[in-house]
């Protein structure tokens, strides 16, 4: 097999694993949490989730048995709720109010919004 067949033959295959992994079932298309992609702007965990990408798992730990199409799982956050968005928003993706509010839920979606692009409720 000549060099430009195997390099065909290879994006063809990885192509075809790369759709494979896309269209896998996750925590949004296994007709769990579907409705948490309705939003205008997603937060980047959960556009990772929907690419096929493991993206809830940042936040949301797998305790337990795993879930199936008919069985929920059992997760925990993966740190302390007030600590958990600090993981990835430090002091260089975070603005200063960081330090003087420290419960983002109580502003932030932790999922998405459909009003701003900062997950603000």
């Amino acid at each position: 097999m000549s060099r430009t067949t195997a390099s065909i033959v290879f994006a063809i295959a990885a192509l075809a694993l790369s759709v494979g992994v896309a269209s896998a079932e996750n925590c949004l298309n296994g007709g769990c949490h579907a409705d948490q992609i309705d939003y205008k702007y997603l937060h980047g965990p959960l556009a990772a989730e929907e690419l096929g990408m493991e993206g809830c798992t940042s936040c949301h730990k797998p305790v337990g048995k795993a879930c199936s199409a008919d069985k929920r799982g059992d997760f925990e956050f993966a740190a302390n709720e007030k600590e958990l968005c600090s993981i990835c928003h430090g002091r260089s993706t975070a603005t200063d109010h960081l330090e003087k509010h420290d419960d983002c839920l109580d502003c932030h979606s932790p999922h998405g919004s459909d009003d701003t692009s900062s997950m603000q409720r």
